[in-house]
């Protein structure tokens, strides 16, 4: 019994040996298992071909990329010439423990030389369908008011399909270098995605904002108009901060503070003035009308805003005797050069008619017509220029040219052609006897619409 056990143990001892003498043979030439080189599995291949064998994986590589409807598209390693080289680079193993070692995993980093044909790629992935049909934006949810539901609401964002091309690329090489056979174009988020989703905290916050500010309502107090600020248009004039949080946005209260200057300011603009026996003339210019501060006007309305005002008035520069109807009202003086004639109306009525005499045109000093205002009423003092000084009793300047109303004691005509041949340098002479009555009519700021009825009638 112990001899045949002996013979048994000699034969068992006699195989392993010869296992073992056929392994170190066999690996000799051979990776040994679970050897894996740059992560792709060499176990068991023939060292002497690991050159090609390496190379080959980049050769015979093909990549499918796969867009969010799950059409498949290819690039292979031949499209764009690419290959990953191993050179000249070994990977060392020691046979001799090779019942050992084949039992664990041995990891190889090993440099390669990465080549590819740039042109052919980035024509490759210019030519994929799901590049070339990606044409829908990414859209923000964002907060949107409802006509139907007569609310503001959370918009859910609009997820596109355009795909970001260089990081596709990046992704597209990187694929190749680790020979992962499939990419996602969805999963590695390669698609231009929303920036800000419906669930965003700070889109709750810019909700409830702006419901709070479409409550609130400022009157833009205009004299005889009134504009309502309110709603949208409120909203528009606010801005989201980094938390969602709506805030009044400097730029875009001047701006309607801009606005409301050119909706309603009437300073050196046209207006269509109902002449005396004429009808309608349009006047063009002139320094009388309303004028808005605009800077000041829109640092009114942001206190307005804030405080929780219900109304607030714009800051003018200039202002002018009414809102509605036309600026001028009904209490104003009229000029026609044509007819040479002055007329002074209080409330609506006529009060005066006067012959007067204008500016000489064909000596270059024809009275500028506009609508203008008086903006001081004097008395004795002297009028002055190059070829003349001149006593008046009365001066009332209408514009900044020194062209204004006043009586003229050295004339003992008026009206008719005289201003034709013996006209003033500009300036409105009126009869002396009829100058003192008209002057105590007068005040700062009353209108004076000056025309030429031969020219300007509609």
């Amino acid at each position: 019994m112990k001899k045949t056990l002996k013979i048994f143990a000699l034969l068992f001892l006699a195989l392993l040996i010869f296992i073992y003498i056929a392994g170190l043979y066999f690996f000799n030439d051979r990776f040994l298992p679970k050897t894996f080189v740059n992560g792709h599995d060499f176990g068991l291949t023939k060292i002497s071909e690991f050159q090609d064998n390496y190379n080959n994986l980049s050769r015979n590589f093909v990549l499918e990329v796969v867009d969010k409807e799950d059409n498949v598209e290819k690039i292979s390693a031949k499209e764009i010439n690419y290959i990953e080289d191993i050179g000249e680079n070994v990977v060392s193993q020691t046979p001799f423990y090779w019942p050992i070692s084949s039992l664990i995993n041995k990891e190889f980093k090993i440099d390669t030389d990465l080549k590819y044909d740039h042109v052919a790629l980035e024509n490759k992935i210019n030519n994929l369908n799901s590049v070339k049909n990606g044409k829908v934006e990414s859209v923000d949810a964002q907060v949107v008011y409802s006509q139907d539901e007569d609310k503001y609401k959370i918009q859910d964002e609009v997820f596109g399909n355009i795909v970001k091309r260089d990081d596709l690329k990046r992704s597209v090489l990187n694929h190749f270098s680790e020979k992962d056979e499939k990419l996602s174009l969805k999963d590695e988020n390669l698609y231009y995605a929303p920036n800000i989703t419906a669930n965003s905290d700070v889109l709750k916050h810019e909700l409830k904002s702006t419901e709070d500010i479409h409550k609130r309502k400022l009157i833009i107090d205009l004299g005889d108009l009134k504009e309502e600020l309110t709603g949208q248009r409120l909203i528009s004039l606010y801005s989201r901060s980094e938390n969602g949080d709506l805030v009044l946005d400097d730029a875009k209260v001047l701006e309607y503070a801009k606005s409301l200057s050119s909706a309603y300011d009437t300073y050196r603009g046209s207006r269509i003035f109902n002449a005396t026996e004429i009808g309608p003339v349009k006047v063009d210019g002139g320094i009388y009308g309303w004028s808005t501060d605009v800077e000041k006007t829109k640092d009114a309305l942001i206190n307005a805003i804030n405080t929780g005002a219900e109304s607030v008035q714009p800051v003018y520069r200039q202002t002018a005797l009414a809102r509605a109807g036309g600026d001028i009202g009904k209490t104003y003086i009229e000029v026609d050069l044509a007819r040479q004639t002055l007329w002074y109306y209080k409330d609506g009525n006529l009060k005066l008619t006067t012959p007067i005499v204008t500016g000489n045109p064909r000596k270059g000093n024809a009275t500028p017509t506009g609508t203008d205002r008086i903006w001081s009423r004097e008395k004795d003092r002297y009028l002055t220029g190059e070829t003349y000084r001149s006593k008046v009793n009365y001066w009332m300047p209408i514009n900044w040219k020194g062209i204004g109303l006043h009586d003229a004691t050295w004339r003992s005509n008026f009206g008719g052609n005289l201003y034709l041949s013996s006209g003033s340098h500009g300036c409105i002479n009126i009869p002396p006897s009829v100058m003192p009555g008209l002057f105590a009519e007068t005040f700062n700021g009353m209108p004076v619409v000056v025309y030429d009825s031969n020219r300007q009638k509609v």
